[in-house]
């Protein structure tokens, strides 16, 4: 998680971002689309 932001009217933004890192020292970021799907 990235951090957590403060909005007016009690209301949050939460910014997460997923890495897959391979084992072959590779690394990409996961499409907001799969996460959403996924959570």
């Amino acid at each position: 998680m990235q951090g957590i932001k403060t909005l007016p009217d009690d209301q949050a933004e939460v910014a997460i971002y997923v890495v897959e890192q391979s084992p072959n020292g590779t690394s990409s970021s996961i499409p907001a689309t799969m996460q959403c799907a996924h959570f």
